[in-house]
């Protein structure tokens, strides 16, 4: 209080205009609660889908001799929560592919049946297989291995 009474009136008023925007600010100022909460939230939902999962990553099918045809299959299960609908099965051009073109049920197996031509090949043999469904991503691959000798 003493500090106050030292103070001319001119300087106890320029003093009260100063801390005024102070006072105003901590006086008016309440907390504000949020309209946002945890519980008006959207949760993301994510969209079920079908999931192909290959016995093997990648199968082994020995030697062939070259022009030579190997039919072999190669077996997968739909690891999915809904139906897998196979839209299309990739491969090289010298091999043909056949599945069933029928929904696969969740936990439900199924195979692709190949046939590889082995005709002007030569060597270790690589064939990487697309299939290409209602899966995230869309594309899933297996591949096979091979050697042909002439």
């Amino acid at each position: 209080m003493k500090l106050l009474s030292v103070l001319s009136p001119q300087a106890l008023n320029s003093l009260a205009f100063s801390l005024l925007p102070l006072a105003f600010f901590l006086l008016s100022c309440h907390p504000v609660k949020s309209q946002i909460s945890f519980n008006n939230q959207e949760e993301v939902i994510k969209k079920p889908l079908a999931k192909i999962q290959f016995d093997s990553s990648t199968y082994h099918f020995g030697e062939l001799i070259q022009g030579q045809l190997l039919k072999k299959e190669i077996w997968f299960t739909n690891a999915g929560t809904v139906d897998l609908q196979i839209e299309l099965i990739t491969a090289c051009e010298c091999t043909t592919l056949d599945w069933t073109r029928l929904p696969i049920a969740p936990g439900a197996r199924s195979k692709i049946s190949i046939t590889y031509n082995s005709k002007d090949k030569d060597g270790p043999q690589i064939v990487d297989v697309e299939v290409i469904a209602n899966t995230e991503p869309a594309s899933t691959y297996s591949k096979f291995k091979l050697n042909v000798k002439k």
